[in-house]
């Protein structure tokens, strides 16, 4: 194994390790702050999805905490589906949103 691919599994391996440790150290109302959604925080594991979802493309802060809301509220509900289409980075709905901010 090269040093280049050593350094590449290296950087995996932490990347795995901050993503477990997320949960442990950020409660529900410190994603919500900080700008994320987590859903192993409401028991929820998307196949082929990380459970962290980074929000802050939105810049006003009262719209991403609607949303951040919308989605908890969602993520709780016994009609959530057990895929992540929604929720994904790329997702139509996603955009939009994105869009509502100013130029």
């Amino acid at each position: 194994m090269t040093r280049k691919q050593m350094d590449s599994e290296v950087r995996k391996i932490i990347r795995e390790i901050v993503n477990g440790l997320r949960c442990v150290y950020y409660s529900p109302s410190d994603t919500k702050d900080a700008g994320f959604l987590e859903t192993d925080h409401f028991g929820r594991r998307f196949k082929n999805a990380q459970s962290h979802f980074d929000i802050t493309a939105l810049p006003q802060r009262w719209l991403r905490d609607l949303l951040w809301d919308h989605l908890a509220e969602w993520l709780r509900s016994p009609q959530c589906p057990p895929h992540p289409r929604p929720l994904r980075p790329d997702a139509p709905r996603r955009r939009r949103t994105g869009r509502l901010s100013p130029g």
